[in-house]
């Protein structure tokens, strides 16, 4: 993934400080330290997290140095499965050994249940459940006394990224389950900051929930946008970064779901657990970079029934994507082929309702969108009917008309080009800010469409 940026470390603002207070919900393996409750001299905590059974599962293993019920030194130890802030594991005991003898008399005994959870990378809490009656349950307070040497605890994903770690991209469009609206999640981990941007377009102006396997994790507000389309996004950063929610959760191989106030869910998806997005360039598609390229397609022919007819190409160029797309408008309905310098490229659909309709290309590919393996730029963009005839024509424009993080960037792709038909409405390029800040509302496309089902290409 040669192609994305690498950031620099940012220890900025007291955020990865370990002696400031981090608020972080998820158990991360930069927590494996000493821990003590001040008020219980002479007993505490060991604890490790480390890898479980696939590459994604942590264990927590636990030594627990206090007193037995006749006042002696004992150790209590155990593992378990790590999930987000917390890990249960079972305790046991062992007896029959001597000091620095061979244990073939040590018996082990189930002692009985301990929770872990962290409020943040300094503080938590040991909730026990003994089998042993003179024991019962209690919780404890814990503060770290020690940590790795040479690591920072942020208890976010970041914790968990082994270093020399490639970047990851992971990609995925948010289904419609009520027959409208469309969405996009994209999860970004580098090796020292992560980002999760989730969006949703054209559904009903309101507040939703963002539920990840279940869990609620945030509030998507989709508004109004000056074209009339609706949108929401929720940004996710960790470590805690100005403007934008935690990422306190791993989301991976998790069912994401856009949920309204009553119950119902609007867009689901599972998110894919390992990196979708191509390691190697296909093709010669344009560079990444930060620039918007506009070119108005001009009516080429004489014929009548295209009198109104005209459209535009437009080439967005973005730190992690490139993505170009071709509209036509005021057309018969019917199907067209899309030609840039000479050479097919694909083909639009005009539907009767709206007299319009889009063909977008993106790279790296995702769900909706074609592959873009060639660069327009300073090319000639044709669009001709079935019988061979150019309809509407014009070279590529190669001078940007400004930047994205101008304002030119849609952020989290279309908001469907209201093209009519029972096409995905536009499944959104989901690459969020990256460093850029998102961008405005997306173009919207096109006229107002009344098809319930969607109204894509």
């Amino acid at each position: 993934m040669s192609r994305f940026p690498l950031f620099q470390p940012w220890l900025a603002a007291g955020l990865l400080t370990l002696s400031g207070w981090v608020q972080a919900d998820l158990l991360t393996s930069k927590h494996t330290g000493s821990w003590y409750q001040p008020d219980q001299d002479g007993q505490g905590f060991a604890i490790e997290i480390v890898p479980g059974e696939t590459d994604k599962d942590k264990m927590a293993v636990a030594y627990w140095y206090t007193f037995d019920e006749n006042g002696r030194p004992t150790w209590y130890f155990g593992s378990g499965p790590v999930e987000n802030d917390q890990a249960m594991i079972t305790l046991y005991e062992v007896s029959g050994g001597q000091f620095a003898q061979p244990g073939s008399n040590v018996t082990k005994t189930e002692w009985g249940t301990l929770e872990l959870k962290f409020s943040d990378c300094n503080n938590g809490q040991a909730s026990y459940n003994s089998k042993k009656e003179q024991f019962g349950t209690g919780i404890i307070d814990l503060k770290r006394i020690t940590n790795v040497y040479a690591t920072v605890c942020t208890g976010s994903l970041v914790d968990d990224i082994p270093d020399q770690s490639p970047p990851v991209e992971i990609v995925q469009s948010l289904n419609p389950v009520q027959g409208m609206g469309a969405g996009a999640a994209n999860l970004e981990l580098y090796l020292d900051h992560s980002l999760l941007d989730v969006s949703a377009y054209d559904l009903p102006v309101g507040n939703y929930q963002f539920m990840v396997d279940g869990q609620a994790q945030g509030t998507l507000q989709v508004q109004t946008q000056n074209d009339g389309s609706t949108r929401g996004e929720l940004n996710f950063a960790s470590p805690a970064t100005a403007g934008k929610l935690t990422l306190t959760f791993d989301p991976r191989g998790k069912i994401l779901e856009i949920v309204d106030g009553n119950q119902q869910i609007w867009l689901s998806s599972q998110l894919p657990d390992q990196d979708n997005t191509p390691d190697t360039v296909v093709g010669d598609p344009p560079p990444f970079g930060n620039a918007r390229y506009e070119t108005e397609l001009n009516r080429v022919s004489q014929q009548s029934q295209y009198a109104d007819a005209h459209g535009d190409a437009r080439l967005d160029q973005a730190s992690n994507f490139v993505e170009f797309e071709v509209e036509a408008e005021h057309m018969p309905a019917g199907i067209y082929m899309v030609r840039v310098d000479g050479t097919a490229r694909g083909s639009l659909e005009v539907f009767q309702q709206t007299e319009q309709g889009k063909l977008r290309f993106r790279y790296p590919e995702q769900s909706g969108k074609d592959l873009l393996d060639f660069n327009p730029l300073n090319k000639l963009v044709e669009i001709m009917d079935a019988n061979g005839e150019v309809i509407l024509s014009a070279t590529m424009n190669n001078q940007s008309e400004g930047n994205l993080e101008d304002g030119a960037n849609d952020g989290n792709g279309d908001n469907g080009d209201n093209s009519g038909g029972n096409g995905d409405g536009g499944n959104g390029d989901g690459n969020g800010d990256n460093g850029d800040g998102g961008g405005d509302n997306g173009d919207g496309g096109g006229d107002d469409c009344q098809n319930p089902n969607g109204c894509g290409r």
